[in-house]
C-alpha cells in the first residue's frame, strides 16, 4: 500500500491536536469530510447546555514554522472561501499548528477583508496574518467560545429590536412577537454571562460586584445627579462582570446597552435625586 504524500500527514496531525483542544474544553467536534475550506464543526457548551452558536475551524498545518521569529506569521486562504466566511453568522477561526513543536496560533478572519477586494481577486488566494501574541491552546478555545455566544446574542437581539420596531403601528401581533424575542435573547444572555440567576432575579454576584464598583469610585467625586451615578456604576459592573466571566471577551455595542439598560431598571427602578 503507498505510503500517504508527507503534506497529508501533517495536515491529518494538525487536525487531530486543534480537535484534541476543543474536545479538552469540553465542546462537541466533528471533523468535515468533504474539502469545503473547514476541518472542524465545533458546538460549544455552557453549564451542561449546548450553545446555539456554532464554530468553523480551518487547520493549517507546518513542520516549519519559525519560533525564534519575532514577526507575524501568514497562511494563503481562497478568496472565495474569505467571501464565504464574511456572510456566515458562525464565528470562524483558522488555526496554524506546528506539528513538530505541537504548538499553533489561531486568527478569526471574518471582516478583516473588504469585500471589494475578495470580489477582484475570487480566483486568487489573500494572506491572512496571524499573530504569535494569540497561542491556540485551552485557554484561546474557551475564549473563543465565549466570543461566538456573544456575537450570535447581539446578532439575534439586533435583529429581534429591529423587527420589532419595523411592526409596531402595523401589526401588534407581530410587535409583541419581537419583543418578547428581543428580551429573552436578552435575558438568557444574562444568564449566560452570570449577571441573572436561574430564577430570572439578579444575582447575587453581580449585586456583590455593584457594591465593590462602587467602593471604586474615587472618595473626592461628589455627584449631584444620582440617576447618572447608578447608570455609571451599572455599565461599569456590567462590563466588567462580562469580560471576567466570558475568558476576557468584550461586549457589542446593542447588547451592552440593552443589558445595561435592563439591570438599571431591576436595581434603581424609582430612583430620583429627590
Amino acid at each position: 500500500m503507498p505510503s500517504r504524500p508527507k503534506q497529508h500527514v501533517i495536515a491529518d496531525q494538525a487536525v487531530s491536536a486543534v480537535r484534541a483542544i476543543w474536545a479538552d474544553q469540553g465542546a462537541a467536534v466533528e471533523e468535515v469530510r468533504r474539502d469545503y475550506g473547514e476541518d472542524l464543526l465545533v458546538q460549544t457548551r455552557l453549564n451542561g447546555r449546548m450553545d446555539s452558536s456554532r464554530i468553523w475551524v480551518q487547520v493549517k498545518g507546518s513542520a516549519s514554522v519559525r519560533l525564534n521569529s519575532s514577526g507575524p506569521l501568514s497562511v494563503p486562504v481562497s478568496s472565495s472561501l474569505l467571501l464565504r466566511w464574511e456572510r456566515t453568522v458562525d464565528l470562524v477561526v483558522v488555526v496554524l499548528w506546528d506539528v513538530v513543536n505541537r504548538v499553533g496560533w489561531y486568527a478569526t478572519p471574518q471582516e478583516k477583508f473588504s469585500q471589494r477586494d475578495l470580489l477582484a481577486n475570487l480566483n486568487g488566494d489573500m494572506k491572512l496574518e496571524i499573530s504569535r501574541d494569540k497561542p491556540f491552546d485551552l485557554a484561546a478555545a474557551e475564549h473563543l467560545a465565549w466570543e461566538a455566544r456573544i456575537k450570535l446574542a447581539n446578532i439575534e437581539l439586533q435583529c429581534a429590536l429591529q423587527s420589532w420596531q419595523d411592526s409596531e403601528g402595523l401589526n401588534h401581533g407581530d410587535a409583541e412577537y419581537f419583543k418578547e424575542k428581543a428580551n429573552a435573547t436578552l435575558q438568557n444572555f444574562l444568564f449566560d454571562i452570570g449577571i441573572r440567576s436561574s430564577s430570572g432575579t439578579i444575582a447575587e454576584s453581580f449585586m456583590s460586584e455593584l457594591k465593590a464598583e462602587a467602593h471604586r469610585m474615587p472618595d473626592g467625586d461628589v455627584r449631584r445627579d444620582v440617576q447618572a451615578f447608578a447608570q455609571e456604576l451599572t455599565l461599569l459592573a456590567v462590563m466588567r462582570t462580562i469580560h471576567e466571566n466570558s475568558a476576557g471577551n468584550g461586549v457589542p455595542t446593542t447588547l451592552l446597552a440593552c443589558s445595561v439598560e435592563s439591570i438599571y431598571d431591576g436595581v434603581f427602578q424609582g430612583l430620583s435625586d429627590d
